[in-house]
Formats: C-alpha cells, sequence, structure tokens
C-alpha cells in the first residue's frame, strides 16, 4: 500500500504461513489492532485507496479474520492506547466498509473453500502475466472453488493467465452475476480493485 513492495511480496507471506504453521494452527490476520491505530496510524492513514481489497484478502485468504474496535464504523482516529477513548458509532452512518464487512463475512461463511484451518482450503497461486501487480489464487474444496484477483498497485491492469487453474463457470462477489473464466478470459482491474468469484455450491445452480 506504501509502495515499498509490489504483489509478488505476498507470495512469500503465504508460503511461510503454508511451511511454518501447521494446517489447524488459525493465525491472525488484521488491518488494524490496538497497536498500528495507536503508533502506527489509522487503517486510512496506512492503507489509503488500498483498504477495501486489503480488508478483502485479509477475510479470504488463509487465516482468521480480525475487525478492530470501530473499523466497521468507518473510525479516522488513532484511538488513545492508556486512555478511555469511547468510538463514535455514528460515524457508521454511511460509511462505506460497512457492507464491505458484513458482505464479506456473508461470502466466507457461504464458501467451504475459505473457512479455517482444516475445514477450509490452501491457497493455490494462479499464474498471470501481470505477476508484479495482481496477487491470484484459487481455495478450492468439495467442488467449492473461490478466485480471488487483486491489484496490488496504483496503475488498472488488464490481466491474463497462463494456467487452466482459474478456469471455471463463477458468480461474481460484488455482482452476483455468472461469470465465466478460462485461459483466454482478460480481467480488467482498476487501481487497488480486486474481484473475488465462487462456483455455486451444494447443487446451488449457477
Amino acid at each position: 500500500a506504501k509502495g515499498e513492495a509490489d504483489g509478488t511480496a505476498f507470495y512469500g507471506y503465504y508460503s511461510e504461513n503454508e511451511s511454518a504453521w501447521p494446517k489447524e494452527a488459525m493465525r491472525m490476520t488484521y488491518i488494524a489492532n490496538h497497536d498500528s491505530n495507536a503508533w502506527e496510524g489509522t487503517q486510512y492513514e496506512n492503507f489509503s485507496a488500498a483498504l477495501p481489497g486489503m480488508i478483502a484478502l485479509s477475510f479470504t485468504g488463509e487465516g482468521l479474520p480480525t475487525i478492530y474496535n470501530g473499523q466497521e464504523a468507518c473510525n479516522r482516529k488513532r484511538l488513545e492506547f492508556f486512555e478511555r477513548d469511547p468510538i463514535d458509532w455514528s460515524q457508521a452512518k454511511g460509511c462505506e466498509l460497512t457492507d464491505l464487512f458484513r458482505n464479506l463475512i456473508a461470502f466466507r461463511d457461504a464458501n467451504p473453500a475459505l473457512h479455517n484451518a482444516p475445514w477450509g482450503a490452501r491457497m493455490i497461486k494462479v499464474e498471470n502475466d501481470q505477476p508484479k501487480q495482481v496477487l491470484s489464487w484459487v481455495r478450492q474444496k468439495d467442488g467449492n472453488k473461490v478466485l480471488g484477483l487483486f491489484n496490488f498497485s496504483d496503475q488498472p491492469v488488464n490481466v491474463g493467465f497462463s494456467s487452466t487453474l482459474q478456469n471455471g463457470t463463477y458468480r461474481d462477489f460484488a455482482t452476483g452475476l455468472p461469470t465465466e473464466v478460462d485461459s483466454e478470459t482478460k480481467v480488467a482491474l482498476a487501481p487497488w480493485h480486486y474481484k473475488l468469484m465462487a462456483t455455486a455450491i451444494h447443487g446451488e445452480q449457477e
């Protein structure tokens, strides 16, 4: 988000997660916590335009997503660390993140591949032609498949694939519309934007 690394940095993180931790481990993933909010900055200071994409990755990548006090209410304040500092929950009215958190929780719950530890699936890298900008992966288990595409750069990108792992008929997280992805597909992603797609489960019709 600060431009100090590109999308390939995530591969090292998730590789370490897979190699160094047992599958039953539930590592908490966060965008903000009491330390980072107080000493490093709010979620808006730290992530700026990348914030929605980073939140989406924390909910759909491997790990147990964490919501810190006031995130879902668009808190823009560094909370006092040692003093009582009530959150102004009136900020939640019109907050652009409230529905995002709500929808990501529902999406995670509805797709078994995104569940935690042994109940979910490992992330598998999807090879793409813009690897420095786009993090792409699949998680699949018991007929449920989730494809994640994240443009972690400040430039628009039209990404294609050099594998077949991403192929499938999905439903788009943002629109609910059916989407077909194959080896010829090109996906346009605006700066810092992402796409999440999931196959039907439990006999659901596309």
